[in-house]
């Protein structure tokens, strides 16, 4: 792994309770599987903004008879306190960071596309791994990485505060390395000095340095997951 000394620091979010507080978001339930696949960002989301929701985990087999219910047939979901369900992971995201307290979307303009631009890259760069274009992950890889370089500073994806570009780069970075996609051997984006920065800001946040630990106590944490837990302790 990259030499990442330095490329972090302390921020506002150092000190997120590892308890819910009561926010505008309270009350939601998210659904999605029991794995750390794109739904995972949503979790980690709601957890640094330290909502108290329903987390919802289906297993494979009841998959098929929820689909016809969700919204899009897709998961993850989010059922609102009224009903009303929203789906689709970016929308999620920023809806999360927009009403977080502190909030973890821009309220600049061009931070905010900026944000989205990294977010929908990381979107590209799974598909890519999954059709197993290695030349081309690791060219995407290698501009994630500029990116972050120019544009982020501190640990951060995009500029100095937490965002859900970080959420969803720490996301990218364990879940693309936890030997999940066959072609992308572990460790395959240790090299990457920026990424694992990133990684290891949002791994060393006490309320998810807790999540991770917890699931790893209990038992219930699947083998994907390791890398997750592994980021706590950059």
């Amino acid at each position: 792994m990259g030499n990442i000394t330095g490329l972090v620091q302390d921020d506002h979010f150092s000190e997120v309770p590892e308890q819910p507080h009561p926010t505008a978001l309270d009350g939601l339930k998210l659904t999605y599987f029991d794995h750390p696949g794109r739904g995972e960002a949503v979790r980690l989301a709601l957890r640094i903004a330290g909502v108290a929701f329903d987390d919802e985990r289906v297993t494979f087999d009841e998959w098929p008879k929820l689909k016809p219910h969700t919204p899009w047939f897709t998961l993850p979901m989010l059922t609102l306190p009224d009903g009303e369900q929203l789906a689709q992971t970016q929308s999620l995201l920023r809806w999360i960071g927009t009403e977080a307290s502190p909030r973890l979307y821009p309220t600049d303009p061009l931070t905010a596309a900026r944000c989205d631009e990294l977010v929908d890259v990381i979107n590209d760069l799974e598909q890519i791994a999954k059709l197993e274009l290695i030349p081309a992950f690791n060219e995407t890889l290698a501009k994630v990485d500029g990116y972050i370089a120019r544009h982020g500073a501190g640990g951060h994806a995009v500029g100095d505060t937490l965002t859900i570009a970080d959420v969803k780069v720490f996301w990218a970075a364990c879940f693309l390395s936890s030997g999940f996609i066959e072609a992308i051997p572990r460790g395959a984006l240790d090299r990457y000095t920026h990424v694992q920065a990133v990684r290891a800001t949002v791994g060393r946040l006490p309320v998810v340095r807790a999540y991770y630990a917890g699931r790893a106590s209990d038992g219930t944490m699947p083998t994907y997951e390791q890398p997750f837990l592994d980021a706590t302790k950059l």
